[in-house]
């Protein structure tokens, strides 16, 4: 529904996140894994405006509406959310398949689930 192309400006995002952790699994055999924990900081700022054709949304919307809609927005980081605690832990079950699971905490709640299968 909406097209980047309509971004009046840049998305200033910047994220650092500072882990430490352990490497566990035995080197004969391909399963390994990770646990660690750290800090996440993220900041993004963006102002965005644009037209929405009701139609992608609802078709009888424009009949009430009209066929397009402007809107317009910030996204910007809460201040004093830019950091928060990060855990997580993957899993290496063979060469190609890997599963990680992080999750963040106070004061901004975030999760990340991922599967890499690499050829």
């Amino acid at each position: 529904m909406s097209d980047p192309t309509q971004v009046d400006t840049r998305l200033n995002s910047h994220m650092v996140t500072p882990k430490f952790g352990i490497l566990f699994g035995n080197k004969n055999k391909q399963a390994k894994g990770a646990l660690w924990a750290g800090a996440m900081y993220f900041k993004n700022d963006q102002y965005f405006s644009g037209v929405i054709d009701v139609r992608d949304i609802y078709k009888d919307l424009e009949k009430i509406i009209g066929r397009y809609v402007d809107y317009s927005g910030d996204v910007i980081a809460y201040k004093g959310q830019e950091w928060n605690f990060i855990f997580g832990g993957s899993w290496i079950f063979n060469e190609h398949n890997n599963l990680s699971l992080e999750g963040g905490i106070y004061p901004r709640l975030q999760a990340v689930l991922s599967y890499n299968h690499s050829f």
